[in-house]
C-alpha cells in the first residue's frame, strides 16, 4: 500500500515486503533482458544486490528501489530502455544519478547511476573519491533469474556500503545489517591487502575504521579479522575523533544539523580536506538555514 503522507509503499508484514521485493526482482530481471539486447553491462547496487545475496529470508530487508549502475556511454540508451518500458523521468543530481519511477501495479522506482559518488559534491568527493573503471574491473559476473549482472567485488562492496552510510546520515539500521551481512558472508575470501589498498585510495579508510569499531561496540566481538585492516591508531586525534563520530550516531542526534555535517569532517582523512570542507560549511550553513526556516514557517 502506498503511505498518503510520504508517498512512498508501506508494508504491513513480512508477506507484504516478500511480495514487494519479489515485484521488484521480476522488474529487475526484465530489465536486464532489455539491457542485455544491445549488450550494456549491468551492476546491482545496494538492496536488489543483498536481497539476492547475502539475505537468507528475503522478508528481512526491505527494498525500497531498484540501484543499476551503468558506464557513462550506456547512460542515454539505458534511459532510453527505461521509458520504453513504462517509466517516466523523476529526478536526477545532473552528475551521477537519474530516477524513473511507475505508479503500476504499485510504485517502483529505478536509481540509474552512472558512478557511486557525485563529482559535484564537495563532502561526497573528499571522503570517498574511487575509480570508476577499476569498480567494473574488478566487478563480478552474476546470475540474475537467468539473466548476466555484475555485482561490486566484495572488497568494493564493503568500502561503497561504508560511504552510503554516511551518505545516508545513518538514518536506518537496515544499513548496518547490510554492512555486517556482507562482512560474515565475504570475509574469509576477502583479499584484505586489496580491502585496505582501495579504501586508502578511495579515501575511506578511516571511515571505515570508525563503522568497524562501531560495529564493535554494538557486538561485543571482532570482526573476523578486518580489524587488522581497519585500525585507526594511526590517524591524528584518532581516539578522540572516533568517539565523537560514534555519539553522533545516536539517534537523536542523526537527523540533526549542522551536528550530522561533522560527520563528514571527522571521516576526512586529512587536514586538507576537513579545512577546504570547513570553508564549504561556513559558506553553506546560512543557506541551509533559511531554507529550514521557510520549511517551519
Amino acid at each position: 500500500m502506498t503511505n498518503e503522507a510520504t508517498g512512498k509503499t508501506t508494508f504491513q508484514n513480512s508477506e507484504s515486503i516478500v511480495n514487494y521485493n519479489t515485484l521488484l526482482s521480476e522488474h529487475t530481471a526484465s530489465l536486464l533482458r532489455r539491457f542485455g539486447e544491445p549488450g550494456i553491462p549491468v551492476m546491482l547496487l545496494k538492496g536488489i544486490a543483498l536481497v539476492n545475496d547475502v539475505y537468507a529470508d528475503t522478508s528481512d530487508r526491505v527494498m525500497g528501489d531498484i540501484d543499476l549502475l551503468v558506464r557513462k556511454e550506456h547512460s542515454a540508451e539505458a534511459e532510453k530502455i527505461l521509458r520504453k518500458n513504462g517509466f517516466v523521468f523523476i529526478q536526477g543530481n545532473m552528475a551521477n544519478a537519474r530516477v524513473y519511477g511507475k505508479t503500476e501495479p504499485l510504485e517502483i522506482y529505478v536509481d540509474l547511476h552512472t558512478g557511486l559518488v557525485n563529482p559535484q559534491s564537495p563532502s561526497q568527493s573528499k571522503v570517498y573519491s574511487p575509480d570508476i573503471d577499476s569498480i567494473w574491473r574488478r566487478a563480478r559476473e552474476v546470475d540474475f533469474s537467468g539473466n548476466t549482472a555484475f555485482t561490486l567485488s566484495a572488497e568494493d562492496r564493503i568500502v561503497y556500503l561504508a560511504f552510503h552510510m554516511l551518505k545516508e546520515r545513518f538514518s536506518k539500521d537496515k544499513w548496518f545489517r547490510d554492512l555486517v551481512l556482507v562482512i560474515e558472508h565475504y570475509a574469509p575470501r576477502v583479499d584484505k591487502a586489496l580491502l585496505e589498498s582501495i579504501s586508502r585510495e578511495c579515501g575511506t579508510h578511516k571511515l571505515c575504521c570508525m563503522i568497524i569499531d562501531h560495529l564493535k561496540d554494538q557486538r561485543k566481538e571482532d570482526i573476523r579479522g578486518l580489524d587488522a585492516v581497519f585500525d585507526g591508531s594511526g590517524y591524528f586525534l584518532y581516539r578522540f575523533e572516533s568517539r565523537l563520530f560514534r555519539a553522533l550516531l545516536a539517534p537523536w542526534a542523526r537527523g540533526l544539523f549542522p551536528l550530522r555535517e561533522f560527520l563528514w569532517l571527522i571521516a576526512m582523512d586529512s587536514a586538507r580536506k576537513k579545512a577546504s570542507f570547513t570553508a564549504d560549511l561556513i559558506r553553506y550553513l546560512p543557506i541551509k538555514m533559511m531554507r529550514t526556516l521557510r520549511r517551519i514557517r
